[in-house]
């Protein structure tokens, strides 16, 4: 699984991606938290596993998150510094799953495969997504070819340097 994208926010707190993984393997939750972004891996009949990277992430400027999971190891690296990745060697099983959340979960027709959290919606900017490697087709998005999408605003970032 390969995740990685850029945001902006003034917020301290908001989720901003979701996954579940395939085969009911668990899920994964990346969201922004006092400033740091924290990971939380949930997986049946196992204590979820957490973690934090980053420090004063809601400064209203770009910060890139770079996730990369497989089996039992998880790296996590902002702002694509050498120096700052975070890597977790710890028994859980990752599968990539079909249905990515970011910036929130929908308010409705959320019953098949879940997103669930306890962390607000995301406020801020997100831009360069990435999944498994492929950039995100906004165009293909706004098409309603791919993906759904509620209270977004394409090409326009709120937040002004």
């Amino acid at each position: 699984m390969f995740v990685k994208f850029k945001f902006r926010s003034w917020d301290y707190t908001g989720l901003l991606m979701f996954t579940r993984f395939a085969d009911d393997h668990g899920a994964l939750e990346l969201g922004l938290s006092e400033g740091q972004v924290n990971v939380t891996i949930f997986q049946p009949g196992k204590k979820k596993l957490q973690f934090a990277a980053g420090y004063r992430l809601n400064d209203g400027y770009w910060h890139t998150v770079d996730l990369a999971a497989r089996d039992n190891l998880l790296t996590l690296t902002i702002d694509e510094e050498e120096g700052s990745p975070l890597k977790i060697n710890n028994p859980f099983t990752i599968r990539t799953g079909d249905r990515y959340f970011f910036g929130g979960c929908p308010k409705t027709n959320n019953t098949i495969r879940k997103c669930e959290t306890k962390l607000n919606h995301f406020h801020g900017c997100m831009q360069q997504i990435y999944i498994d490697n492929e950039q995100l087709d906004i165009d293909l998005i706004l098409q309603r070819q791919w993906g759904r999408y509620a209270e977004l605003l394409i090409g326009t970032c709120g937040i002004t340097d």
